[in-house]
């Protein structure tokens, strides 16, 4: 039967189809199969299969969208089904090609044995006649397992999480049906962020080998990759950036060693006081801070006893060794003229201590700003701000708009040149309507979203380490930007850049991070998903997560690897000798070590400050498996970075027609021998090759970034 009739078919069942050629919308990746995965246009390729008494429809508030599928179901419907559904046609010319399919999910099942919530394919034969469906075994019923990360999410966005399905169609199918909602069980279940690509199984892009024809574009897609791209989260209460921030001549200090490490790591900003701690670091010093432990004794948790490095430590150890600074203001608490500790406006504390809270001293926490930027060497030693951090898990939105008015305008008063950037996340739209009328939208440059996770292969169960499914994933920056930005272009901010700070390359939740933190791995998955948020138009700030913690860290030093547990654990202050058991070249009490994800952004950040070029993939089409590729100009030349994540060797030929016609590319780059194993220096990639009648053709190795500077043999 030809495809006319399996789509006539599948029409006269009642179900509604979608073509691959009709993409996914503005939000989506254009190659998804799903048509509105989004929502944003309401229930268009929608159907309903709901039985009376369900109930669904579009809601507001999607994640991190503005719009999401809905359904819900009473406890006397809990053994029946209830869905919208959308029906995709096969490709008759593979007929059983894999798919995968992500979705983003919140819900509560209330009853129903056996059931959940979740989504379900099922196959249809040409005929339109169920043929087989995906096992139901995937679908929600309880929470997973949380871990203390999980607080935020819950907070931010209200339990939302990404799923994953994947399948393989019989060969008697010639469509199938994404079924969205609850399956013998009562409760709510919403969607968001339906995503269906012709991906093949991990095994199979790892072990894809097929050469690659891809060609760079003389139009120039972005302008210049700012600094601020090539930055990472500095958590001031680690032991490297306390001891090498000391200067040189203290006994303690690290000062070389750790400026050596952030070069060998490719770092241009340190993102300081880093994240959440920033609420806990006062820059009139560690006096302060134990001021507000002996008024808030819960914010002593994860602080008490650790580091504490001076401010102007930090920001000459900055200045001398060519670093600049991210600068995030505490908006909960400050110090007043007489160096007493308060709140500076209603926050999530105030139930501790309320008669603190008797007024709001926004401006005494301005004018104690100010008197701090009076302190340092020029008002303009500090270019680059943060207000906070995350506050929307932290105090309601008029009080952190009111903060923001007050803090920028002294900071531009002094610094007119400063580039500022606010709390992101839920409040896009909503938080600069506040900065708008305050007068203070126009003092503002970028607005911050954080952990932007997309499609990433989740462990399957025992495999929390199973690195040939955690190389393979994705954020998919581009989605989660582009649903921000058009929140923010649908309510009239035309001028507002996006942030994406202190994130990693994985949900944290899902994978162990202390068991692939370290791991070539990982190291490949910075960078090709670094790469591709670089590229996005209006993204001009990313920071890491983090440097140095062993969780997220990007460099570790004040560790030792502890064999027993698999994981770099800290240093205790008085531990001078390396534990027993403990492999001595990952004993890091006087020296910093360098991970995979520092050596990855160290080849990124050749490209720094320069433009990106248009790019395009031509085979294998339509998939770019495991596959990444940045683009600039250098004077005459180009710079073309490669990532290859896959296990096999990639024959490159690269058209390079609109720059030149001959000419030479001298290779360089890393690569890692395997996926897994301790930290070690990567291997070197070096070579050269001709250009000829504009085509130059490489080897990319397995599991390698490779470098290619192309010069023209004209001049």
């Amino acid at each position: 039967m030809s495809m006319l009739a399996v789509l006539a078919a599948a029409a006269g069942s009642g179900l509604s189809c979608a073509s691959p050629r009709d993409g996914a919308g503005d939000i989506l990746p254009s190659g998804s199969l799903v048509r509105n995965g989004d929502f944003e246009n309401g229930l268009e390729a929608f159907t309903p299969h709901l039985l009376p008494g369900a109930r669904g429809g579009i809601a507001p508030e999607g994640f991190e969208s503005a719009s999401l599928l809905t359904v819900s179901v009473p406890a006397a419907l809990c053994e029946t089904e209830n869905y919208y559904a959308q029906t995709v046609p096969a490709d008759p010319a593979e007929p059983c090609r894999s798919y995968r399919l992500t979705y983003w999910l919140r819900y509560k099942v209330l009853g129903g044995e056996g059931g959940g919530a979740g989504i379900l394919v099922t196959f249809l034969d040409a005929e339109g006649r169920a043929v087989g469906r995906t096992p139901g075994s995937r679908l929600r019923r309880t929470e997973d397992a949380k871990n203390q990360w999980q607080a935020i999410d819950r907070i931010k966005d209200g339990w939302w999480d990404n799923y994953e399905l994947e399948f393989t169609l019989p060969p008697e199918a010639a469509a199938f049906r994404i079924e969205c909602g609850l399956f013998r069980a009562a409760g709510t279940a919403d969607f968001d962020r339906i995503i269906l690509e012709l991906r093949p199984p991990v095994a199979e892009a790892l072990a894809e080998a097929s050469p690659i024809r891809a060609k760079v574009g003389a139009k120039i897609v972005k302008p210049r990759l700012s600094e601020l791209l090539f930055g990472v989260n500095a958590e001031f209460r680690y032991p490297g950036i306390t001891r090498g921030t000391l200067p040189a001549h203290d006994p303690r200090s690290l000062n070389r060693e750790f400026a050596s490490a952030l070069h060998e790591a490719g770092v241009r900003v340190l993102r300081f006081p880093g994240g959440m701690p920033t609420h806990q670091y006062f820059t009139e010093g560690p006096e302060a801070q134990a001021k507000l432990f002996r008024l808030f004794p819960a914010q002593s948790y994860y602080y008490r006893g650790m580091g504490y490095p001076r401010f102007p430590d930090v920001l000459d150890f900055c200045r001398r060794n060519g670093f600049e600074l991210l600068f995030e203001v505490n908006t909960m608490f400050f110090a007043d003229e007489n160096g007493d500790v308060w709140p500076v406006s209603e926050n999530r504390y105030k139930e501790q201590r309320p008669e603190l809270y008797a007024e709001s001293r926004i401006g005494e926490a301005a004018a104690a700003l100010g008197r701090f930027i009076d302190t340092l060497p020029a008002p303009d030693a500090i270019r680059y701000w943060e207000i906070g951090n995350e506050e929307f898990a932290l105090m309601p939105l008029r009080e952190y708009a009111a903060i923001v008015t007050a803090f920028t305008r002294v900071i531009k008063a002094k610094n007119p040149g400063a580039v500022i950037t606010v709390t992101g996340n839920t409040w896009p739209a909503a938080l600069c309507e506040a900065l708008d009328r305050s007068g203070a939208l126009d003092r503002v440059d970028y607005l911050s979203a954080h952990y932007p996770w997309g499609d990433h292969f989740r462990p399957e169960p025992g495999g929390e380490k199973d690195l040939e499914r955690f190389v393979c994933g994705t954020l998919h920056w581009g989605v989660n930007t582009k649903a921000h930005l058009k929140m923010l272009r649908d309510a009239g901010f035309d001028r507002i850049r996006m942030a994406g700070n202190e994130t990693s390359v994985f949900k944290f939740h899902t994978w162990d991070a202390h068991r692939v933190i370290y791991t070539p791995a990982h190291g490949l998955l910075f960078a090709a998903n670094w790469m591709e948020a670089m590229k996005i138009d209006d993204m001009d700030v990313l920071t890491f997560h983090d440097l140095e913690s062993p969780f997220f860290g990007m460099i570790l030093s004040g560790q030792y690897f502890n064999p027993a547990t698999g994981r770099f654990e800290l240093l205790k202050p008085d531990v001078t000798a390396c534990p027993a058991g403990a492999p001595p070249e990952y004993f890091l009490r006087d020296r910093c070590l360098v991970l995979p994800s520092g050596h990855a952004m160290k080849q990124l950040s050749r490209h720094c400050g320069l433009g990106v070029l248009e790019d395009t993939v031509e085979t294998p089409a339509p998939k770019r498996v495991l596959f990444d590729l940045l683009a600039s100009p250098v004077g005459e030349g180009l710079l073309v970075s490669c990532v290859n994540r896959g296990a096999e060797e990639r024959r490159l030929t690269l058209d390079v027609s609109e720059h030149f016609a001959s000419g030479r590319a001298e290779l360089g780059g890393i690569r890692w021998p395997g996926l897994d194993g301790l930290p070690q220096p990567p291997l070197a990639v070096g070579g050269a090759a001709p250009v000829r009648n504009g085509l130059v053709t490489v080897t990319l190795p397995p599991f390698s970034i490779t470098r290619l500077e192309i010069k023209d043999g004209a001049r």
